[in-house]
Order: structure tokens, then C-alpha cells, then sequence
């Protein structure tokens, strides 16, 4: 269950409220065949950047990688070139 939001005043304006909330795919009602591109692509482009899976890199590469298909990004192809080198925005 997420939190309501809290109102700051009477003209119901609402506060900034972060929640950390640990979503999995499966979570989303997701199919099984999209998992699994998902986490083809995960895997690629963690070896595209020279990334374990479970590191921390890897765990962040995972997060772009939701926010890009919540962003409705569905390809495959385009998904693994966002996330490969080339095309990360990532201080060196």
C-alpha cells in the first residue's frame, strides 16, 4: 500500500514525499517474455560496461533500465543501446 499524500495548506498543495519502494518486474504484471527480454538486456548491458549483474554499477544500471521501460521504452534493441557506454551518461 503506497502513502497518501500530506498537504502542506489549506489549497491542498501537496509535500514532496520520497518513498524508496522495492519494485520487481513481476511486481508491475509484467509477462513472462518481457522479464525475461528485460533481463537479457540487463545482462547485456552489464557486460557492455564491463559490470557484474549484483554490483552496485550493475544494481544502477538496473534501475535506469526500469525507468526506461516505465518511460515506455519496449525495444529491445534501443533498450541495450541506452544503456551500453556509448550512450550512458556517466562521469568518467
Amino acid at each position: 500500500m503506497f502513502p497518501l499524500p500530506i498537504y502542506e495548506n489549506h489549497r491542498n498543495v501537496p509535500l514532496k514525499v520520497e518513498v524508496q519502494v522495492a519494485l520487481r518486474f513481476s511486481d508491475m504484471g509484467i509477462g513472462d517474455e518481457e522479464i525475461k527480454m528485460l533481463r537479457r538486456v540487463h545482462f547485456y548491458a552489464c557486460g557492455a560496461n564491463d559490470l557484474e549483474p549484483d554490483s552496485d554499477g550493475g544494481t544502477e544500471l538496473g534501475r535506469m533500465l526500469f525507468h526506461l521501460y516505465q518511460q515506455g521504452v519496449r525495444s529491445e534493441v534501443a533498450l541495450m543501446q541506452m544503456l551500453t557506454k556509448g550512450s550512458l551518461a556517466m562521469d568518467e
